[in-house]
């Protein structure tokens, strides 16, 4: 399988916008993402990391559980213009 995109988030701000990218690959799911620009402008920390594809279901499932009962999951695109 090739690397797909499932989901990116890149704050609207300059320099060094704060971003999450989360990416599907064969047997995994891929976390990158950066902090914020520090108040000096430097550009903010960034880290990466996988999990396997039972980590990604539990991941799944906690954000769900965290977000109540009865969450729409229809993607919200309203931020998009």
């Amino acid at each position: 399988m090739d690397r797909k995109n499932l989901y990116a988030f890149t704050q609207i701000v300059s320099p060094y916008p704060g971003f999450v990218s989360v990416n599907g690959e064969d047997a995994s799911v891929e976390f990158t993402v950066r902090s914020p620009a520090s108040p000096a402008g430097d550009c903010g920390a960034c880290a990466g990391m996988k999990l396997d594809l039972a980590q990604a279901r539990e991941l799944g499932r906690k954000l769900l559980e965290h977000a109540g009962p009865g969450v729409d999951t229809t993607p919200d695109c309203s931020y998009r213009a």
